[in-house]
């Protein structure tokens, strides 16, 4: 397959997921490609801090994820001594617990909404700088869309 894009992105985490929805919300019809033939299941990462809640409320999915977290108002710390020391973080710094997977799966959803996908089952297994862009090479199970075997390129 010869698709050309201005954009590919390569993973379906939420830094490549929240990227690809600001690209689409500006217009930019942007390739997302993920070598996992499932979403993601379990966590790698579950606080999320003001300036990843700015971009979530810049992309539009930041009600939801309140709805789906737990927001965070204080921090205790337990020291050797018996003290606690409890630190108040204010209602702009105010970290929300959620899930990586929710964050992925609320990112994908307005993916969708927005007219892009994730395409799921494709490793991009090199990549060509040229004068005029980027060639990649991929494999799976869509990248010879209409062809035989599971090679590629993304111009």
């Amino acid at each position: 397959m010869n698709d050309q894009r201005d954009v590919v992105i390569v993973g379906a985490g939420p830094v490549g997921l929240a990227t690809a929805c600001a690209l689409w919300q500006r217009g930019v019809r942007a390739r997302v490609l993920e070598a996992q033939a499932l979403p993601q299941s379990g966590s790698r990462a579950v606080q999320l801090h003001a300036p990843t809640l700015r971009v979530l409320r810049e992309l539009g999915v930041l009600d939801e994820a309140h709805k789906l977290g737990l927001r965070i108002a204080a921090n205790e710390y337990h020291l050797g001594t018996g003290r606690t020391l409890r630190i108040t973080l204010g209602a702009h710094n105010e970290p929300l617990m959620l899930p990586q997977q929710d964050t992925c799966t609320l990112l994908e959803r307005r993916l969708a909404q927005l007219g892009g996908r994730v395409e799921r089952g494709i490793e991009v297994t090199g990549i060509d700088p040229g004068p005029t862009g980027v060639t990649l090479a991929i494999r799976g199970a869509e990248a010879a869309e209409g062809g035989e075997g599971d090679e590629g390129s993304e111009g």
